[in-house]
């Protein structure tokens, strides 16, 4: 690795919208680097897409890099005390460093992030064929996870997506947070075997002796070895998302929190974790939530879902900004990060920001580190609600597009941190996305007005998503749940102006139109406007 420092750091005095690139050896990088806020750091993504060679491309053979920016990203600073880290990856796979501290001054470069996971752990509404409201344990994680509090006490939260806090209730370092995500996906080839073998037994045991001579035996003996030879390619898959460790590649940091998960990088080559006890169901559950996530972020089978959420945002990005070079859209809660390299894709300097490891590892995984498609079964333990069990066992591969398909003048990043905590910077963000994300706040003011505070005035915010809180009857948590009549009379009490708006729109998440049972919302849309000139509230 070469140390130096990032090319194209723009004058603190540059002018946000020029659009103007700095330069070093011909080749063009923007990025925004900002310092650590209070709600940890960000060890995000960020994609420097140079062009150095005459024909345009990459001269690599992989994906276009995405590097980490601590605490936020490339994004403009934040005013908290901490410190940047940031990487950024030329055509040559040399990487740059740059550490400081947060100031107001401009790194520009590329990065990548997206999406949300809305898991399968926790109260989730499902519309059947007849259209019942269907309660099952399905989880709304939007792929990060919920805890706000700016010291990390619950750490564990932070890795598991709103997992309980350790038993003695002792602060959990976020290197043990990591460990035991890293545990959660290790574990996941002996449970998925173990689950599987259990449906098979208890079609013996659950059934008498004169029953199972009408069972179809042969078809199921077949159906089974096929479920596990789709765990071996599951966990084939997670290792090699395992074996890679640009994620916390930070040991030069001067931070003892980057410097412990750096250390425990290194263990992912290693006999084990040691130490830990077995993950829980709630862990392992956030695996199998973002093997699917994979699906509807990055493979062919999600294109309907994300075209039915994406879509109506692009539409009014590109009609609001015909030419996006030097505008920046900032999308918290990006998961495993499509949206945001969609809206790169679509010109923009785009930054995602997200807060579980769970989607952190595996954004990185598929950003960075894929150099050809990889073939993944996310549904094999799904053994409900089949019409046939081809559904069960479909495979499907990731990515689906050509990583290296973006524009030259794009910008693509990702930041690691609580949404909140670390955008404080005013003024900073032409747009903000939230795509499934506002019902993830234990008050959902918080977000208002750290969206407001950030966006640049005459700025624009883009929202599509349900208001399934996902604190709501969670033991010890506050949950601040307004209706959208009531959530519209906040936005526009902040000062916003809402321009348009639509009601319900129908959007699947991580759903099979062959299943017999849909994973479904009915969506609000809306486009609210920063005013030019502070508003007074309404009363």
């Amino acid at each position: 690795m070469d140390p130096t420092t990032l090319p194209g750091q723009a004058n603190p005095t540059e002018q946000r919208r020029s659009g103007q690139q700095g330069t070093q050896g011909g080749q063009q990088q923007q990025s925004r680097a900002r310092g650590r806020g209070r709600g940890g750091h960000g060890h995000g993504h960020q994609h420097a897409n140079h062009h150095a060679n005459p024909s345009g491309h990459h001269q690599h053979a992989g994906p276009p890099a995405v590097a980490a920016a601590a605490g936020g990203g490339a994004s403009p600073a934040t005013r908290g005390g901490g410190q940047q880290h940031s990487h950024a990856h030329d055509a040559g796979q040399r990487h740059a460093h740059h550490h400081g501290a947060p100031s107001p001054r401009h790194d520009h470069a590329h990065g990548t992030a997206t999406g949300h996971n809305h898991g399968t752990a926790g109260n989730n509404h499902h519309n059947h064929n007849n259209h019942n409201s269907h309660s099952h344990s399905h989880g709304h994680g939007h792929g990060h996870s919920h805890d706000q509090h700016p010291n990390h006490q619950n750490a564990a939260a932070v890795a598991a997506g709103n997992a309980p806090a350790p038993a003695n209730d002792e602060p959990e370092s976020e290197e043990a947070a990591f460990r035991r995500v890293v545990n959660a996906f290790r574990a996941y080839a002996e449970n998925a075997q173990r689950r599987i073998a259990t449906a098979e037994q208890h079609m013996i045991v659950g059934t008498r002796p004169e029953q199972r001579r009408h069972l179809p035996m042969n078809m199921l003996r077949t159906v089974f070895q096929q479920l596990r030879t789709a765990v071996s390619t599951n966990a084939a898959f997670i290792n090699e998302m395992l074996s890679h460790d640009s994620l916390f590649d930070l040991q030069d940091h001067a931070d003892e929190r980057v410097t412990q998960i750096a250390a425990v990088n290194q263990q992912l080559h290693g006999a084990g974790l040691g130490g830990l006890s077995p993950p829980t169901e709630f862990e392992l559950d956030k695996v199998r939530s973002t093997l699917k996530q994979f699906a509807r972020e990055w493979s062919s089978h999600g294109q309907a879902e994300r075209d039915a959420s994406f879509n109506p945002i692009l539409d009014v990005l590109k009609s609001e900004f015909p030419n996006p070079q030097g505008f920046t859209v900032l999308v918290p809660g990006t998961g495993l990060g499509r949206l945001t390299w969609e809206v790169a894709r679509a010109g923009f300097r785009a930054q995602g920001n997200e807060f579980s490891y769970y989607m952190l590892l595996a954004s990185n995984f598929i950003l960075n580190q894929v150099q050809t498609p990889l073939e993944l079964c996310p549904f094999i333990t799904q053994f409900s609600n089949n019409f046939t069990r081809s559904l069960q066992l479909r495979q499907i591969t990731v990515p689906d597009v050509d990583l290296r398909s973006l524009p030259d003048t794009c910008e693509l990043s990702m930041s690691a941190g609580d949404f909140s905590a670390i955008y404080t910077e005013p003024d900073s963000w032409d747009a903000v996305v939230t795509c499934f994300f506002v019902d993830t706040a234990k008050n959902i003011l918080d977000y208002v007005e750290t969206i407001m505070n950030v966006l640049q005035p005459g700025g624009i915010w883009i929202n599509l998503g349900p208001l399934l809180y996902h604190f709501s009857d969670t033991p010890g948590e506050t949950s601040v749940e307004l209706s959208f009549e009531e959530l519209r009379h906040v936005i526009l009490s902040y000062g916003f102006s809402i321009e348009q708006e639509r009601y319900p729109i129908s959007t699947p998440y991580i759903d099979s139109t062959e299943a017999m049972m849909h994973t479904q919302y009915e969506s609000v849309f809306f486009v609210a406007r920063k005013p030019l000139q502070p508003a007074a509230p309404i009363r």
